[in-house]
């Protein structure tokens, strides 16, 4: 009986080792999906990484001023070890970087390139991943335009909550909702691309968008021009997500 009940145990003890086992290898070609930046470009998790810029904290997303460099420090709940910093002209990876073994922070200076990335639509997105407990975390960070008429003023109603900026907006909200913004001039809307939903309007000031998945910039146009001749724009960002990262 003795010898059923050793044997029985060495079984079980196989077993659970074999399932821990297949665990940590399904979990490790997960996250060697996820880290393969143009597999990160694909998903749409909701952007909830914290980060802090000039002593204030931000989570998931931010429009940020014009600056010749930003010192960003991550702030994830978890210690990450590979992170991505990804704009539409580069591309920045710190594999396994050295922030001490107990510091989770992890500190970046970004200066975006003069005449490329300080202008247009250069947003700064970040992707903090974990391989061993497959944590991962991401964020979105729009600017302020440097050209001088995109400056026009617009109410946005996202989520339910009311913001009133000047030049660029920014909403992340999940795929499907609609969204809102108007403006205290008639505005038309510039051509619509890479899939994204067509806002609606009935009288050129309020207008909706049901939200498209992925990133959208809407830039949305006055009658009245800047002094430099160009007519006034505004440009709202939609970020939609169909998922929720493990953090």
């Amino acid at each position: 009986m003795k010898i059923i009940l050793f044997i029985t145990s060495l079984f079980l003890i196989g077993f659970n080792l074999g399932c821990s086992t297949l665990d940590t290898v399904s979990r490790l070609f997960l996250i060697k999906d996820l880290k393969n930046p143009q597999e990160l470009s694909k998903q749409t998790y909701r952007k909830q990484l914290k980060f802090e810029i000039d002593g204030k904290t931000y989570e998931g997303v931010a429009v940020l001023p014009r600056k010749t460099s930003y010192q960003i420090t991550i702030v994830p709940e978890e210690k990450m070890t590979y992170y991505i910093f990804q704009t539409p002209h580069r591309e920045v990876v710190f594999d396994k970087p050295d922030n001490g073994w107990f510091n989770k922070k992890f500190a970046y200076t970004y200066a975006p390139q003069y005449g490329l990335e300080d202008r247009g639509y250069m947003p700064l997105e970040i992707a903090a991943l974990n391989k061993e407990q497959v944590a991962d975390a991401f964020a979105f960070i729009e600017f302020q335009d440097a050209r001088p008429e995109i400056s026009l003023e617009a109410n946005v109603r996202c989520n339910g909550n009311f913001q009133s900026s000047i030049g660029v907006s920014l909403c992340q909200t999940a795929k499907g909702l609609i969204q809102e913004i108007f403006f205290k001039e008639k505005v038309l809307i510039q051509d619509v691309n890479n899939g994204c939903s067509q806002p609606e309007t009935q009288d050129g000031f309020f207008w909706r968008i049901q939200t498209s998945e992925g990133e959208c910039p809407y830039y949305f146009t006055a009658q009245r021009k800047h002094e430099n001749g160009k007519r006034m724009s505004h440009r709202f960002t939609v970020v939609s997500y169909t998922k929720i990262g493990v953090k």
